[in-house]
């Protein structure tokens, strides 16, 4: 029986087999495939229903010529969109976990304002949008609100989900050793939350 156990306890963990040369080819094929189908009907719906509208609708070569014409300008391009998007998610984070932690907290508070963030949550952010650009103007601040806006209530839903959801006799195992609050938080409910505040981040 010992020497069972021992076996079991020094068993290596399977390990998946390595994929063959055709085995990667027939997992590569289904995504290429759908974006060679993307890109062909990108050309065929740019060249005969916009025709000579190009402004409407580029053609695929017209994109990547304009994208090799004009590095320098994609960069830069692409450095103030990361960093707004970037700025947008980082408030996001604190104002969500800040707002699921104060939420889990207290419960009349969390009766208060949580039907309104699962609300606001199914509001399409295109739909707002406008009235977003109106209140900031065209300019970095309402595509960083607009980024907040989509990422908060996913961070806020599901960080409140993880907080709530602590196994109720870990609960009353740190209770019942009058473990004060903070203690009871930082070594329970926060590492237990952690895979739903990730699935919220993502």
């Amino acid at each position: 029986m010992t020497q069972t156990l021992e076996r079991t306890g020094n068993a290596e963990p399977a390990r998946m087999p390595a994929l063959t040369a055709g085995q990667r080819v027939r997992q590569a094929v289904p995504p290429a495939s759908v974006l060679v189908a993307f890109v062909g009907v990108w050309w065929l719906v740019s060249a005969t229903v916009y025709g000579d509208k190009n402004y409407l609708l580029p053609r695929p070569t017209q994109v990547a010529q304009a994208a090799i014409d004009n590095p320098t300008l994609l960069l830069q391009g692409l450095r103030i969109t990361f960093l707004e998007s970037a700025a947008g998610f980082a408030l996001a984070i604190a104002v969500g976990l800040l707002s699921a932690i104060v939420m889990s907290l207290s419960k009349s508070l969390e009766r208060s304002f949580y039907p309104y963030a699962v609300l606001l949550q199914t509001v399409p952010v295109i739909a707002v949008a406008p009235i977003i650009v109106l209140w900031f103007g065209y300019n970095q601040q309402a595509v960083i609100v607009i980024a907040f806006m989509i990422a908060v209530f996913p961070i806020l839903n599901n960080s409140l989900l993880g907080l709530l959801s602590t196994d109720r006799n870990q609960v009353d195992l740190f209770r019942m050793h009058r473990a004060p609050k903070l203690t009871e938080f930082v070594k329970l409910r926060l590492p237990a939350a952690l895979p739903s505040i990730f699935a919220g981040l993502r």
